[in-house]
Parts: structure tokens; C-alpha cells; sequence
């Protein structure tokens, strides 16, 4: 009759025997895992360690399908926005390129009047027209004429009804506001009140 085999528990100290041989102290016995017979069915029926391995690794896992979903809308986001904001930039330079000959042609123009207006400026006011920006140049030209600098500087007036002044009337005329003060005064028509008094 054989000797019967015994299956040591799993973790318990075990010595090997050979045939012959002496047995070896303090070898951990290899456990051997029993078939599964069944899948669990129910995550409540396993031990409570189990169920908050399990819940943790569902846990994790979600967050990993969370940050690669969210890595994946930001990298379709950034590459849809590279394709808008490349055909911006087509757009805007085909758009750029009339703009940019109707630029040149403005500039042509406005060259042409700031010739225009400097060889109408007196010349010994030329000196003083600031060059380089065309339109600080017409804005000085134009303040310049608009304040009488260019024109030719005129006599005073001396007419006899007017005085040397140029806009004093004469002593001796009434104007229409003071022939209508002095009808109103003296009850008279306007039409009465002469135009000249004292001469």
C-alpha cells in the first residue's frame, strides 16, 4: 500500500523528503489555488477587502476614461481650431491683397497733394512745412491757411463812414437797433427817427 499524500494548508512550513534523503527545514509550501467552479455574481458576496479593491480599481479606471475622453475633445478642439484660424489667415491674405494696392494707390495720391499743397505755400513760408507724414504735413498746411498765415497782408480800411479802425461806425450814424430804442422812447415811428444826427 502507497503512503497517502497530504496537501500541506497554503503558508504553512513544509520539508521536502526524497526517497533516501533528508527532510529540508523552513521551505513555504507552494498553495495551490482550487478551480474556480463558478464566476461570483453578486461584488457584496466577496470579502470586504475585495469589494474596496474592486471599487477603487473602478474608481481609477473611470478617471482614466474621464482624462482620456477630455485629452481627446481638447485635441479635436486644438486641431479644429488650427484648421479655422489657417483658413482665417488664407482669407485675410487674399483679402489683403486688393487693400494693399488700394493702400499704395492713396499713398501715391496723398504724396501728390502735399506736392501740391507745398508749391502753393509762399516761398519763404516753406521752411516751416514739417516734412516726413503726409497727413501731419496737409493738417499743418491747412491750420496754417485757415489761421491767415499765407495771405497777403492787407491795408486797413479808411473809408470816411467807418473810421481808420474798419469797423467803428461814425459818430453822427444811427444804427437800426438805436433808431428803434429812441422811437420806442419817444413814442415815435422808426421811420421818423433820422439815420444821422449832429452834423
Amino acid at each position: 500500500m502507497e503512503p497517502e499524500t497530504v496537501q500541506p494548508q497554503a503558508g504553512a512550513l513544509v520539508t521536502e523528503t526524497a526517497p533516501g534523503a533528508q527532510p529540508t527545514p523552513n521551505k513555504p509550501a507552494v498553495a495551490t489555488a482550487a478551480p474556480l467552479t463558478g464566476a461570483v455574481e453578486d461584488v457584496a458576496s466577496l470579502p470586504e477587502w475585495a469589494q474596496k479593491a474592486i471599487k477603487d480599481l473602478r474608481a481609477e479606471s473611470a478617471n482614466h476614461r474621464k482624462a482620456k475622453a477630455t485629452a481627446e475633445q481638447a485635441a479635436a478642439l486644438a486641431s479644429e481650431q488650427a484648421a479655422i484660424e489657417q483658413g482665417k489667415w488664407k482669407e485675410l491674405y487674399e483679402k489683403s491683397k486688393p487693400q494693399a494696392e488700394r493702400t499704395a494707390e492713396l499713398e501715391a495720391l496723398v504724396a501728390e497733394l502735399v506736392a501740391a499743397e507745398i508749391a502753393n505755400v509762399p516761398e519763404k513760408f516753406r521752411a516751416l512745412v514739417p516734412q516726413g507724414n503726409a497727413a501731419t504735413t496737409l493738417t499743418w498746411i491747412q491750420e496754417a491757411k485757415a489761421a491767415g498765415l499765407f495771405a497777403p497782408p492787407q491795408a486797413p480800411r479808411t473809408d470816411a463812414g467807418t473810421g481808420v479802425t474798419g469797423g467803428q461806425p461814425h459818430k453822427g450814424l444811427l444804427t437800426d437797433e438805436r433808431r428803434q430804442e429812441i422811437a420806442t422812447k419817444y413814442g415815435l415811428r422808426v421811420q421818423d427817427v433820422p439815420q444821422q444826427i449832429g452834423r
